[in-house]
């Protein structure tokens, strides 16, 4: 953010800092809810993105906290991919894809 290059600009920090703008467009007015209970995690499917750990977490939240769903988007991200399916199983969190708490959007090119 401008913020953040003008930080490091006014503490002089050792290298130089420079703005990189987001990559997706942002909507003029929030489409956020207060009253939502989603948790949005875009990623690709990779290893270090932590599909697991997302999945095993989201499965014990799930289990004390009824109202919140989970929906990932992303490339691989899908619905079609079976080691995704596997780490789903694995972590617990099976039954809540079939009860759509959690959702597997694949890629997205626009966020509402």
């Amino acid at each position: 953010s401008q913020g953040a290059v003008d930080f490091a600009r006014r503490y002089r920090y050792a290298r130089p800092a420079q703005l990189v703008s987001n990559a997706v467009g942002m909507p003029a007015v929030s489409s956020f809810k207060a009253s939502s209970r989603a948790f949005l995690s875009l990623a690709r499917f990779h290893p270090v993105k932590g599909h697991d750990v997302l999945f095993a977490a989201f499965e014990r939240l799930a289990r004390v906290e009824a109202g919140w769903s989970l929906i990932c988007a992303g490339p691989g991200v899908e619905p079609g991919n079976e080691t995704l399916r596997e780490i789903i199983a694995k972590s617990g969190a099976e039954d809540l894809l079939a009860a759509g708490r959690v959702e597997l959007v694949g890629p997205v090119s626009e966020l509402a």
